[in-house]
This record gives structure tokens, C-alpha cells and sequence, in this order.
């Protein structure tokens, strides 16, 4: 049989062992999908899912065409639970456009909700549906996504389920958290890690997700930080402009106190927390870059920059500063980068 998850981007050592579990024919009843945010967890999910019921005719599984597959897709299969975490009051058409971010894109599953807690409500509902037979009495997949973010009732509840599971259901929990789940949650499930993707790796996927120009998949790549839900997330900020106003933040440095504060509470009146720190994040890269200009030959530099098409433009800023503190103004951004973190106001952070 061939791997049923070459669709997922990286990720060899999952993707090994949850092959070798469907080839030997010894499938776990729950996994427990652990890794940082945006590397595929749910997309693996989801994978899982369309192998255990795929219907197509061929040798390959999941076929990604046969109803099944099509339906599992679109979190529109019978056997197929999907829960996540959303607050009571939160509209229908708010949960409806997160299902339907994940069924357009896995890896950008939309998380409109970020402090959440998946409720006891939703592991009771999920426990009457189990006491039912599965549709045709095929197998059925409960996927939990970010199982972290359950309340201690839900947890207790579901863990009574996994002490027992129902026949041929398989549960997957997906977590960036771990450390927030029980013990006796966690060693009731395999353990599947899932590590951050590779630049290259990353990039390959944007190039199947996104029209984009080659330059901006590279430098987002190296932005990403190994997750494809931020490299997509950068695109829709457009990484061009973030950019021009980390440059634009260099520039305000060297600038009177006075110039420098107005333009650090327009950036603030501009753009929201969120893309400030992402600003700031692109701007320990970009001093990186500089660093590497400094300290290696032309291609060396060129090969390991995140901002290559700024070579000009750095290597200048490094002659006309040439005592320019970098080891100071890196910990000064870092201890910002915190700083935004732990909710103090953008200006004055700025």
C-alpha cells in the first residue's frame, strides 16, 4: 500500500509511522497529534480520515476523488465529528466560516476565538451521537482540534469514551499544547510528533497554495518560522508592505526623539498588535541578515539570508553605521517583542 499522507507537507517521521499502522493493519483506537501551530496536524486529521474511509476503487488510499474522500474534505461525512473550541454565544455563521476555512485550507484553519474552551455540551453531544450506530456500520473518526483547550469537564467526559471506545471509531486530539492535557488523557492515545516544516518545504507548499511571486514565497518561507498557517497568514498581510515598514522603523530610529515618537504613535494608530509584532519579528531577521553580511563572503551571505533581495540595501545601512550595536538593538527588540505579549500598549512600546 502505498503512504496515504503524501499530500501532507514534510513531516517524514508521522507520516512513517501512521503508514506503517495502516500497512500492518494495527491502527490505534485515539492519537494524539502534538506540534506547533500550522504544520499540519488537522491536515493530517483529515488524511487519517479519508484513508480509513475511502471508497475508491483503485490501490491508492485515500484516492482524494471518490465521495468519501470528497465529503471528508468538506467536514461533511456522517462518520466524521469534528469539534473545536468557540464560546456558547458565538454565532452560526461564525462557527460555519471556521469549518469552512478548513475545509478550503487545513493548514489556515481561522481561530476567531483565541482564549475559547471546548465545553462539556459538545462531549456530551458527541458521546449520544457514539451511542448510535455509525452510518452503514463502517468506521468513524472523532477529530478534536486544539484538545488543549477543553474544560476539565469535557476532559473528564472524554475520557470515560476513550476508556471505553465504541467499535470501530478512532479518535484524533491535535494539541500545540500538550503540557495543558491530562496524563490519563494522553496515555490513552499514541503519540504522533509533528516538528516545524523547513523553509524549502514551505515554500513548496506555497507554491501549490498561493500564486505568488517567487521572491515573496521565498523571503515568507523564512518568515514563517516553520508554520504554514503564518506563511499564509503573511501573504494576506502582504509581507511587501510589512517590510517597507520595517525599513520605515529603522529609518525613525535614527530620527530626533521628537520625529521618532510621532511616527511611532502613527504605526500604532495604523495597524493593530499583531502586525506590529510581526514588524518587529521581521526585523530581528532583517539584523540577522546584516550580521551575516558582516561575518561571511557574498555567496555565503546571500545563500542563508531571509531578505536576499535587501542585500543592497543592508550592506548599505552597514557602511553608513559601521559602530551600529547589533548585539543592543536585537535585545532591545526582543524584550519589545515580549513586551506586546504581555499586552502593554503598542506606542509606547514603539
Amino acid at each position: 500500500m502505498n503512504n496515504p499522507f503524501n499530500k501532507i507537507l514534510g513531516q517524514a517521521h508521522a507520516k512513517a509511522f501512521l503508514g506503517r499502522a495502516f500497512e500492518n493493519n494495527r491502527l490505534s483506537h485515539a492519537y494524539l497529534f502534538a506540534g506547533a501551530d500550522g504544520v499540519g496536524k488537522t491536515a493530517m486529521a483529515l488524511e487519517f480520515a479519508k484513508a480509513l474511509l475511502c471508497s475508491g476503487s483503485g490501490d491508492e488510499k485515500p484516492c482524494q476523488h471518490c465521495v468519501d474522500c470528497r465529503h471528508i474534505a468538506e467536514l461533511n461525512h456522517q462518520n466524521l465529528a469534528f469539534l473545536f473550541a468557540h464560546p456558547k454565544s458565538a454565532k452560526e455563521a461564525d462557527v460555519l466560516a471556521v469549518r469552512a476555512s478548513v475545509a478550503g485550507q487545513p493548514y489556515a484553519m481561522k481561530k476567531p476565538w483565541p482564549n475559547a474552551s471546548l465545553s462539556i455540551d459538545a462531549v456530551r453531544a458527541l458521546k449520544r451521537d457514539l451511542g448510535l450506530k455509525s452510518h452503514q456500520g463502517r468506521n468513524r473518526i472523532i477529530i478534536i482540534n486544539d484538545a488543549h483547550s477543553m474544560t476539565a469537564e469535557a476532559t473528564n467526559a472524554l475520557l470515560k469514551i476513550l476508556e471505553e471506545p465504541p467499535d470501530k471509531t478512532y479518535f484524533v486530539l491535535t494539541t500545540d499544547r500538550p503540557d495543558h492535557i491530562l496524563p490519563t488523557v494522553i496515555s490513552r492515545c499514541q503519540p504522533g510528533r509533528f516538528n516545524k516544516l523547513g523553509a524549502a518545504e514551505i515554500a513548496n507548499g506555497l507554491r501549490t497554495f498561493a500564486q505568488q511571486d517567487e521572491t515573496v514565497i521565498r523571503q515568507t518561507a523564512r518568515l514563517a518560522n516553520g508554520s504554514m498557517r503564518r506563511a499564509l497568514g503573511l501573504l494576506e498581510e502582504d509581507v511587501l508592505a510589512l517590510n517597507a515598514e520595517m525599513v520605515e522603523i529603522m529609518r525613525a530610529a535614527f530620527k530626533t526623539p521628537s520625529q521618532s515618537t510621532v511616527y511611532a504613535v502613527e504605526l500604532a494608530r495604523r495597524l493593530d498588535k499583531i502586525a506590529i509584532q510581526q514588524i518587529l519579528e521581521n526585523l530581528l531577521l532583517w539584523l540577522r541578515d546584516a550580521l551575516l553580511i558582516l561575518n561571511l563572503n557574498d555567496e555565503q551571505a546571500r545563500a542563508q539570508m531571509t531578505y536576499e533581495n535587501q542585500y543592497e540595501t543592508i550592506s548599505k545601512f552597514i557602511a553608513r553605521v559601521p559602530h551600529f550595536d547589533f548585539d543592543r538593538a536585537i535585545r532591545q527588540i526582543e524584550t519589545s517583542i515580549g513586551m506586546i505579549d504581555r499586552y502593554v500598549q503598542p506606542s509606547l512600546v514603539l
